[in-house]
């Protein structure tokens, strides 16, 4: 019963996150921040819950070695409900959610998430069932894969740091590409990154807009300053530079 309790419950928060991003564009720049936001507080009750619901699947899996994790890939059609409906799926089959990222792009949903099942032999199924669940929502193409992780559970190899990098300018062909080779050259990766368009405060120009993280290795906000403001000048985009924090990202 209780299990049954926290899906409703959570069903309920997913949907009034979901309506929140699909509002019209008219109304995006005043709540797309606070739908990303209801968003990811969302993503933690849910991990929550799919562990304490399961008697035993908090500690199965913190065991070392114990883990199956998937990723997966699913898009389709916007409407509301689709967070909702693979919500359920995940905690229907005992499963984790530890990593995600959702967008509308247009009249089209996408979303990726990192899904961590425990391991044991006799859980073992519920990954097979869990790929056919989710092939069955309608309008939702999904795609699961192993994950290929290749750090520990720690984190990052020491001394690398993550800067979060925002790019504002004239819109025109380039700069994506610009951007990613300037980091590429240094040494650096982007982690994540969301683009968007919007016509500027003042007069019918349209804005090209880029929020990133971007992976440093020792040492590196120097090199990092000098290649963005290489951009700056050459291509004349606004840059800022600003220290990651995702606990502060989470509030």
């Amino acid at each position: 019963m209780r299990a049954h309790r926290d899906v409703t419950k959570l069903t309920r928060v997913a949907k009034a996150s979901h309506s929140a991003i699909i509002a019209p564009r008219a109304r995006d720049a005043g709540r797309n921040e606070s739908a990303s936001n209801d968003f990811r507080h969302f993503c933690e009750r849910f991990r929550h819950a799919s562990t304490s619901t399961e008697g035993t699947a908090r500690r199965s899996l913190t065991t070392p070695g114990s883990v199956i994790r998937r990723v997966v890939t699913a898009f389709g059609p916007d409407r509301e409900g689709i967070v909702s409906e693979v919500a359920q799926v995940v905690l229907r089959h005992g499963g984790s959610v530890e990593e995600s990222r959702m967008a509308r792009l247009r009249g089209d949903f996408t979303m990726t998430m990192l899904v961590a099942f425990a391991g044991r032999d006799g859980e073992r199924v519920n990954v097979i069932a869990f790929e056919n669940a989710l092939d069955a929502i309608e309008n939702l193409t999904s795609s699961v894969r192993a994950s290929t992780e290749t750090v520990d559970e720690s984190g990052s190899a020491a001394g690398v740091s993550h800067r979060r990098v925002l790019l504002r300018g004239t819109d025109f062909p380039g700069i994506t590409h610009a951007f990613a080779r300037a980091l590429f050259d240094r040494g650096m990766n982007i982690e994540s990154m969301s683009t968007d368009t919007a016509i500027a405060p003042f007069g019918n120009e349209r804005l090209f807009l880029v929020d990133a993280l971007v992976r440093l290795p020792a040492n590196a906000d120097a090199a990092l300053d000098e290649g963005l403001r290489a951009l700056e000048r050459d291509m004349g985009l606004d840059v800022e530079i600003l220290e990651h924090d995702p606990v502060g990202k989470m509030r």
